[in-house]
């Protein structure tokens, strides 16, 4: 097997080996998007993502719930355990080794086929609807026949935008720890890979579930780790992973960064097969299903029945209705557009995007595939959002996602967790996929 390596030549040995399997396409590259290796750089930002969502509940903690010092402590141990450009070298060096990667083809025209990795030949199922809609803007969602691209080349529904890693595929990352570093240290980052496979993944759209990953092997440094071998194993190592945590008894409300909280939560889907691509655009159908509102008498989006459970966002746009002055599903993730041409949605006042509180993941133990959601309604955002819409004056004003307003008395949180079926019966649960509670 060949190597890609990030990281000194002669590193020979890793205190730590995690090994991963690609679950769903990831969309990795630079400015080109040219998906052909997987980055030290990539997986070290992922992995001190992973950690400031596990560990900073624990900074709160032990700083009397003073977030500001809070804060501070967790950048200054990021700093020492990571490493930073003003502060020199983290506590461990990285390296990532796999195989000549195989990879589907945006400027092709390469469409996404229904089994993972597969490039469709004529009369084979394209990726489904639910997946295509969770990869907007990696995946083109629908035919555009009659209306071509600016190489004026209609595109096809499945079609890809950019490079894309294929699902099956294996990597490496191996960990090799400064003398100076502690078995606290060690810990620290093994939980961050455990979470980073079992939660996480790569790429472009990764909110979305695209680019999962699923660590497959954890060893050295006193982690002998093995991964779960079904659904309920899998929720059990969760379960496990996250006993006496902290966060179960501080609340995350005024958080300013993503970390697992007491209103925190992660749901499992019911399985689909052993299929990663048919869960996602299962939970993707799920989403179309819930989140729908199509175009006059329509119900259907792409073949999938919608709800059409969001009336008020819908008259919002012309005149505002119930109360809404602010789509409720803008708890979704901004911008939540309508017409992004003539600037009508909804946009943060101090940034270009909020990402949503909402992470889908797709997992596969022991052949069978099946969606993972974490729910993190840290604070929303820090400043204002602005909602200009066709019709009546723009409304600027704070956004909770735990306020409540309209008609419906409901909230951005209340959006999110009534598309789950956990409450408080606002809105209508999907009708697609069934989803359980695993944490708290």
């Amino acid at each position: 097997m060949s190597s890609v390596a990030s990281g000194p030549s002669s590193l020979h040995f890793a205190h730590i080996r995690a090994e991963f399997n690609v679950v769903t396409p990831m969309f990795l590259g630079g400015a080109e998007h040219k998906a052909e290796r997987i980055r030290g750089t990539a997986i070290k930002g992922a992995l001190a993502f992973w950690w400031r969502a596990f560990h900073f509940a624990h900074h709160v903690q032990r700083a009397g719930e003073n977030l500001e010092s809070a804060l501070n402590e967790m950048r200054d141990r990021e700093k020492d355990l990571f490493g930073s450009s003003d502060g020199g070298q983290g506590r461990f060096l990285l390296r990532v080794r796999h195989g000549t990667l195989d990879t589907l083809k945006g400027s092709s025209g390469d469409e996404i086929g229904a089994e993972p990795g597969k490039v469709l030949k004529n009369g084979e199922q394209v990726v489904g609807v639910g997946a295509r809609y969770l990869g907007y803007g990696v995946v083109n969602a629908f035919n555009t026949k009659g209306k071509p691209d600016k190489n004026k080349r209609s595109k096809k529904e499945g079609e890809l935008e950019r490079d894309c890693i294929t699902p099956g595929q294996r990597f490496t990352v191996e960990l090799l720890f400064r003398p100076r570093s502690s078995d606290e240290d060690r810990q620290e980052i093994a939980t961050a890979l455990k979470l980073f496979g079992l939660l996480g993944g790569l790429g472009a759209r990764v909110r979305r579930g695209w680019g999962s990953v699923a660590l497959i092997k954890l060893e050295g440094a006193g982690q002998e780790w093995n991964p779960p071998a079904s659904r309920e194993e899998y929720t059990r190592t969760l379960k496990a992973l996250f006993k006496n945590h902290p966060g179960r008894n501080l609340s995350g409300a005024d958080w300013p960064l993503t970390a697992f909280a007491q209103e925190s939560g992660v749901w499992v889907a019911d399985r689909a097969g052993s299929n990663a691509l048919d869960m996602l655009d299962k939970i993707g159908r799920a989403m179309l299903n819930y989140r729908g509102m199509g175009r006059g008498q329509d119900t259907q989006v792409g073949g999938q029945p919608i709800l059409k459970q969001f009336q008020e966002d819908h008259d919002w746009f012309r005149t505002g209705a119930n109360g809404v002055d602010i789509p409720y599903r803008s708890a979704f993730g901004l911008p939540h557009m309508y017409d992004s041409r003539n600037g009508i949605g909804v946009t943060a006042e101090a940034s270009d995007r909020r990402a949503s509180p909402m992470m889908l993941h797709v997992h596969v133990a022991g052949g069978v595939s099946f969606g993972v959601v974490s729910v993190l309604p840290t604070q929303f955002l820090d400043g204002r959002v602005t909602a200009a819409r066709a019709m009546g004056p723009n409304v600027t004003r704070a956004y909770d996602l735990r306020e409540a307003y309209g008609a419906r008395n409901a909230s951005g949180l209340d959006v999110l967790l009534d598309f789950l079926g956990a409450e408080p019966g606002k809105f209508q649960p999907n009708e697609v996929a069934r989803f359980d509670k695993v944490l708290p």
